[in-house]
C-alpha cells in the first residue's frame, strides 16, 4: 500500500490536478481592483436594458457613461468644429448639421446624456493615479 503524501493523494501520470482555488485573474479579483470601471459597466448594462423599454431614459444613461469616458475627445472635436465647417464648405456643413439635428431628435436621451456626461467629467477634477 502506498503512503499518502502530505500534499494529497498520488496522481497517475498524465492526470491533471484539481484546482480548488479560483484563478488569479478571476472575476471577483477584477471587480475589487477596478471598482469604478465595474460600476460603469453595470450602469451601462442597465442603460442598454432600459433602452428596450424606455428609449430616452436608457439612452440618457448610456450617453452619460459615454460622455464621461470620452469627455476630452468630445471637447477637442467641439473646439475644432468651426474650422471643420469652414474647410468643408457650406453645402456639406448644412448636410452635417441636418444629420446632427436628426440624431438629436431620434436619440434625444443619448445626445443629452452624452453632453451631460462630458460636462460633468469636465467639472470633476481628475483623481491622482497611484
Amino acid at each position: 500500500m502506498s503512503n499518502p503524501s502530505p500534499q494529497g493523494p498520488e496522481q497517475k501520470p498524465g492526470q491533471k490536478e484539481k484546482n480548488t482555488q479560483p484563478p488569479a485573474g478571476s472575476f471577483v479579483t477584477f471587480l475589487k481592483e477596478h471598482t469604478w470601471e465595474s460600476i460603469s459597466y453595470f450602469i451601462i448594462f442597465c442603460g442598454l436594458i432600459f433602452t428596450w423599454f424606455y428609449p430616452n431614459a436608457g439612452g440618457f444613461v448610456v450617453g452619460l457613461i459615454f460622455g464621461s469616458y470620452f469627455a476630452p475627445q468630445i471637447r477637442a472635436r467641439a473646439t475644432l468644429f468651426k474650422e471643420f465647417i469652414d474647410q468643408e464648405g457650406i453645402f456639406r456643413s448644412f448636410v452635417l448639421i441636418a444629420a446632427g439635428i436628426a440624431l438629436l431628435i431620434v436619440g434625444f436621451g443619448l445626445c443629452v446624456g452624452t453632453a451631460a456626461g462630458a460636462i460633468l467629467r469636465s467639472l470633476v477634477p481628475n483623481e491622482p493615479k497611484e
